[in-house]
């Protein structure tokens, strides 16, 4: 095999660069890594800014509370200037008082949260809780599904008895609740009828309520099978005696029912865990996305 040969004078010199490194200046924790000069350091394990920005010493940590599970969340709600203080744990919902020696005590408020990550916000002196489990409220007290404050929709005004006219949509279901209400309004050729019809059938167990107008304005509360019996499969409602003609141009009964329906649509709403809280653009309102 041929070899070949190469002139010292073709090789060429390697070159050589030196940096010096004097008067270390500390550490900076203020510029971005690659703007940091090189008498400092962009990182020190031992140092942190501090609320103006310059490095301190890192402090120590200390245990404070001991909790059952991992910790998934922390909350505060701010009500008539007290704070009430949340702290979310494995299955269980904390709250955490600080005693007069500043010593730190929780004590278990709610015990079927889901074991994983949970997002809350405060609106209305209330906190609104979700874990993809059960959509939480606190008011400072009390920790229950948002369904038991849920607000129950009139969902038709003005409908006839038997269903066939007059109906007129008013305001869309609630997902955060099975419950309902319908309005009906009694004309001259209605007032004899005591069968109501209902927007829905398969009702659950749960008492049905209802209220009957009278000519002074005033609502007379009628209990289920008392003065009214229901007929849950067909969503039929049957009054002993005909609440008759409306006496004012309005609504002459609300009857308010709960649906199977509802556990399938409640979902779509119980299984989100993330929630965030804005206020609209001038506007004193505020406005809750669920996700």
């Amino acid at each position: 095999m041929p070899k070949r040969i190469v002139e010292n004078e073709s090789i060429p010199e390697v070159s050589t660069r030196a940096v010096t490194l004097e008067k270390f200046r500390g550490v900076d924790l203020s510029s971005s890594v690659t703007n940091v000069a090189a008498t400092r350091s962009p990182a020190a394990p031992n140092m942190m800014p501090s609320a103006d920005g310059f490095p301190v010493k890192r402090p120590g940590w200390h245990a404070v509370l001991t909790l059952e599970g991992e910790v998934h969340g922390a909350y505060t709600l701010v009500k008539n200037g007290t704070a009430h203080r949340l702290v979310h744990a494995g299955t269980t919902l904390y709250k955490v008082t600080v005693g007069e020696d500043g010593a730190e005590t929780a004590a278990a408020v709610y015990a079927e949260m889901a074991d994983r990550e949970s997002s809350g916000v405060q609106l209305n002196e209330k906190l609104w809780l979700l874990d993809g489990k059960t959509y939480l409220v606190y008011d400072g007290e009390t920790v229950q599904p948002a369904s038991a404050v849920a607000t129950v929709p009139k969902i038709t005004i003005a409908k006839a008895p038997n269903g066939k006219s007059g109906a007129t949509s008013y305001l869309p279901v609630n997902l955060l609740t099975g419950k309902r209400t319908d309005s009906y309004r009694g004309t001259e050729e209605t007032k004899a009828e005591t069968v109501y019809y209902l927007s829905f059938n398969a009702l659950t167990d749960t008492a049905v309520t209802a209220q009957v107008l009278q000519a002074d304005g005033s609502w007379a509360a009628k209990a289920e099978g008392t003065d009214f019996t229901v007929d849950r499969p067909l969503g039929k409602v049957t009054f002993k005696t005909a609440p008759g003609k409306s006496p004012v141009d309005g609504e002459v009964v609300s009857v308010a029912e709960t649906l199977h329906a509802y556990g399938f649509a409640a979902g779509k709403a119980l299984r989100c865990w993330c929630i965030s809280g804005w206020r609209r653009w001038r506007s004193k309102g505020s406005i809750l996305n669920v996700m």
